[in-house]
């Protein structure tokens, strides 16, 4: 699995015009008054969108652009093998304002633990019941504590380097796990990122079942987030 803070769009509204006046309405003018905008109208404007977009945001991780991903090594007789499992469900949020970028919040990172697929079926369900337990424990859950590392503002085209360190939940075991984390501002409404940590199988009860062409599986396990966030409404 793979973490990362895929952040990952307004809707324009138009109205048609009036109809024309009709040549009778024309020839029988009814007088008006003009009334000047009172002086509190003049000072306070309509904020433009321009100042939205600059505010304070939240954006959505988009779980059709991104992705987590576990990448364990084993051994299959004598041949070293890389095993990568992929799940393409990945749900959570970002809040950030990029002129206060150092107080960027990042919600609970969700991972649906029965989505992983690997390229062996059977590996597939052995992760979902046996590893994972995914009915007894249908979710993964990274939960942020701090982010260390992040400037004081940000700008569109920036990339931005930093560690969020959190608590990571595999079944019924939770345990602090920093991510390495690159995030880049592709618009007002667009982030792109990628995380990646490393944690030890025997720290979460992670236990592989015996399998006879497999003679040896990593203690180490990788895990990677690369996400698409869009701001939200």
């Amino acid at each position: 699995m793979v973490l990362w803070l895929c952040v990952p769009a307004m809707a324009l509204a138009g109205c048609a015009g009036a109809p024309e006046p009709t040549r009778a309405m024309q020839s029988t003018p009814i007088p008006t008054t003009a009334v000047a905008p009172s002086p509190s109208a003049q000072q306070e404007p309509a904020p433009t969108p321009t100042d939205v977009e600059a505010g304070p945001a939240t954006f959505g991780i988009l779980a059709a652009e991104s992705s987590a991903r576990f990448i364990i090594g084993e051994r299959l007789g004598n041949s070293p093998n890389r095993v990568l499992g992929v799940s393409r469900s990945v749900i959570g949020t970002v809040d950030v304002n990029p002129a206060d970028a150092a107080q960027a919040k990042i919600g609970p990172i969700r991972i649906d633990a029965s989505s992983f697929v690997t390229d062996d079926e059977l590996r597939d369900s052995s992760v979902r019941a046996f590893i994972l337990q995914a009915d007894r424990y249908p979710e993964i859950v990274f939960t942020p504590t701090s982010i260390t590392g992040l400037p004081p503002a940000a700008e569109v085209g920036d990339e931005l380097a930093f560690e969020v360190t959190g608590d990571l939940t595999i079944r019924d075991t939770t345990r602090p796990v920093v991510f390495e984390v690159t995030l880049e501002v592709q618009s007002p409404d667009r982030l792109l990122g990628r995380a990646e940590a490393a944690i030890l199988r025997s720290d979460f009860g992670l236990t592989i079942p015996e399998v006879p062409r497999v003679a040896e599986v990593d203690a180490e396990v990788q895990l990677r987030i690369a996400f698409v966030a869009q701001r939200l409404p």
